[in-house]
């Protein structure tokens, strides 16, 4: 799919790119307009297109890319949905969702995240739920929505992202929380605070 070497090919400009000038920190953006052309098909609206990738360094030995895309095809609107990459630079992987827990504390984190979906559902300007109100008693389509593996890391926490009908209708947009890094520090797997502290990511700094 062209799309996805498209991603491949920036990523790999991106991280070559952040070896070069050995920068400290950074945050850029990048972005691509392209119309699809998939068996000739002639440029109208509904074919539109537009990617955007941002990337954020952490001391040169971890980064995290994030794509925005945009696809209109028809409708009512368009598609728009946000994916997270977390690369360790040193260890020459990406990191998954899996690599940051400790087993058996699935139903520990679950909870975690159902109480932060909740304060999102409370700011955002939605019905006010209290503690323990079902969630499909604000935005949400039920009351124990899926995780989700889109996720990404901060210096303030652990992040996931829903993309729109994921969880909650499409007017509700990408449903973003972030996980304070004191609330899961109990969760994480060791060798990944390590990690996240040569990333410059400290457990106790977190929002």
């Amino acid at each position: 799919m062209k799309t996805k070497k498209i991603f491949q090919l920036v990523c790999m400009l991106v991280i070559g790119a952040i070896f070069l000038s050995c920068a400290t920190a950074m945050n850029n953006e990048i972005e691509i307009n392209k119309i699809d052309s998939t068996h000739n098909i002639p440029f109208y609206q509904e074919n539109e297109y537009m990617e955007i990738i941002n990337y954020e360094l952490f001391n040169n030995l971890g980064i995290i890319i994030r794509r925005e895309i945009y696809q209109y095809t028809g409708g009512a609107h368009g598609i728009q949905k946000v994916e997270y990459i977390v690369l360790d630079l040193a260890g020459k992987r990406v990191l998954k969702f899996d690599d940051f827990f400790r087993e058996g504390v699935e139903q520990r984190l679950y909870n975690i995240v159902i109480n932060e979906l909740r304060q999102y559902n409370n700011s955002h300007g939605h019905t006010i739920l209290e503690e323990n109100q079902p969630l499909s008693q604000g935005i949400f389509f039920t009351d124990n929505p899926m995780l989700t593996n889109n996720f990404f890391i901060s210096n303030n926490g652990f992040g996931l992202n829903w993309q729109p009908y994921e969880i909650a209708p499409y007017y509700t947009g990408n449903i973003e929380i972030i996980i304070p890094w004191r609330t899961i520090r109990p969760l994480l797997q060791h060798e990944i605070m390590e990690l996240l502290e040569k990333f410059g990511i400290y457990m106790f700094m977190g929002i």
